[in-house]
């Protein structure tokens, strides 16, 4: 069955579609850079192997993958390695062929390897899944890599480093299930402007309060703090933790997701567009990894939000026709209905 909100497929063939993205796999000739192939017809046809995975649930492209190697021999990811140029396409491919966790694994193993840390993707992944996502994501992480996520992160950063308080205790504290009370939102409220006031922000508080309480409580403190100081809790991070630029990043990202999931999700891919240069992985990981829990939500909040819709956007900011192409597709804005065209 495909998840809440994602594409379906009313007469699902697996054996079909291995055999399609077959065809179109061999007829690839791989000339350097995909974008030097001048044949229209076959870039469109490459294009839609990016068609038939984003109108697969989650579920069906997992059948593909297991059937594809069964039918033909080979990983599907291998071949679409071999046969497709490195860059947008690719990229695409690959991420539309695994899970989420599996994706969210793989860029925070990348975030973390090698020298420096992406601090950013951390905090973006790490503060805005959910409890049950970020479950499975060190499980996945663990699987593939055989090292445990927490430990990676904690091995980041200084031990005096409240952003690495913040990364660990969303990975190791049990979030509270609570739902909102107005009475404890309204202490919560006053304890959280306690904190942040004075010479010197209590952090340990936020870190505290912004991993263990519910969701729902923290939306509900949220609300009653813009009652009772006038400032949104994101306005009050940014002026009480001066200091603590990164801490406050990644509060403010629970902040917005407690308020707004989906919005966060239209900020992220709005602000990855609108960079200079577009934020290609930053489109990625916000946008094609949504395809089978909340795109449908998360357009219409683009569209409430910044008074143009996504598929638009992507035609303005996006100048590279191959990767607009290959973004139009992934978020089901073709014209074509039909993935096997």
């Amino acid at each position: 069955m495909a998840a809440p909100g994602g594409p379906s497929a009313e007469e699902f063939d697996a054996d079909r579609d291995c055999h399609f993205i077959k065809e179109v796999l061999e007829g690839i000739e791989r000339k350097g850079s995909f974008n030097e192939v001048q044949d229209a017809a076959k870039v469109d046809r490459t294009l839609s192997l990016v068609r038939v995975f984003s109108k697969r649930s989650a579920d069906q492209r997992a059948v593909i993958v297991r059937r594809y190697n069964s039918l033909h021999d080979k990983y599907l990811a291998v071949e679409i390695k071999e046969k497709v140029e490195p860059g947008p396409l690719q990229n695409c491919l690959l991420t539309l062929l695994r899970p989420s966790a599996i994706n969210d694994a793989v860029w925070l193993h990348a975030a973390i390897a090698g020298l420096g840390t992406d601090e950013g993707v951390l905090i973006e992944i790490l503060c805005m899944r959910t409890p049950q996502e970020l479950v499975d994501i060190q499980a996945e992480y663990k699987s593939m890599f055989k090292r445990e996520l927490m430990n990676d992160v904690m091995g980041e950063f200084n031990a005096l480093s409240q952003l690495r308080e913040l990364l660990i205790g969303l990975l190791g504290m049990p979030r509270k299930t609570t739902p909102a009370d107005p009475e404890a939102a309204h202490q919560l409220a006053e304890k959280l402007h306690k904190a942040g006031k004075g010479l010197f922000a209590n952090t340990k508080k936020f870190v505290t309060v912004f991993t263990h309480e519910s969701h729902d409580m923290l939306k509900a403190a949220f609300q009653k703090f813009k009652e009772l100081y006038g400032l949104s809790m994101e306005s009050f991070l940014d002026r009480e933790l001066k200091l603590h630029s990164r801490l406050a990043q990644g509060l403010k990202f629970i902040a917005s997701c407690a308020e707004s999931r989906y919005g966060m999700y239209a900020d992220l891919i709005h602000d990855a567009l609108n960079s200079s240069p577009p934020n290609i992985a930053g489109v990625e990981r916000s946008m094609l990894c949504r395809l089978d829990t909340d795109m449908a939500h998360i357009k219409e909040q683009y569209l409430k939000k910044y008074d143009v819709s996504i598929l638009d956007a992507i035609k303005i900011r996006i100048s590279d026709p191959t990767l607009r192409k290959v973004l139009v597709h992934a978020i089901h804005e073709s014209e074509d209905s039909n993935p096997y065209h």
